[in-house]
């Protein structure tokens, strides 16, 4: 069973192919070194080192994608993507 955490925006659970995220909200944000690798960038934190959402996301197949989207349906999967893409887009800006 692989679980990994991912501490800037929530958590991730991967437990034997389930995949889940539970936003958490965060008061304060760490200084973070990011250190990119052959695998991705890593986001190195005081609890350890965390891949970061592109470098997860990279790794999904489309057709990985195409199924989350069928899931949860194409109006809620549009509305997730563009949240998610503006909350990162403003992370990147700080």
């Amino acid at each position: 069973m692989l679980c990994q955490r991912l501490t800037l925006a929530g958590l991730l659970l991967l437990k034997s192919g389930e995949k889940m995220f539970q936003h958490k909200q965060v008061q304060e944000l760490a200084e973070l070194k990011a250190i990119t690798t052959e695998v991705g960038r890593v986001y190195k934190t005081p609890d350890g080192a965390f891949p970061s959402i592109t470098t997860i996301l990279g790794r999904l197949s489309r057709d990985d994608i195409n199924k989350w989207r069928k899931r949860v349906g194409e109006e809620t999967a549009d509305k997730i993507s563009r949240t998610s893409s503006s909350r990162g887009t403003r992370i990147h800006k700080m």
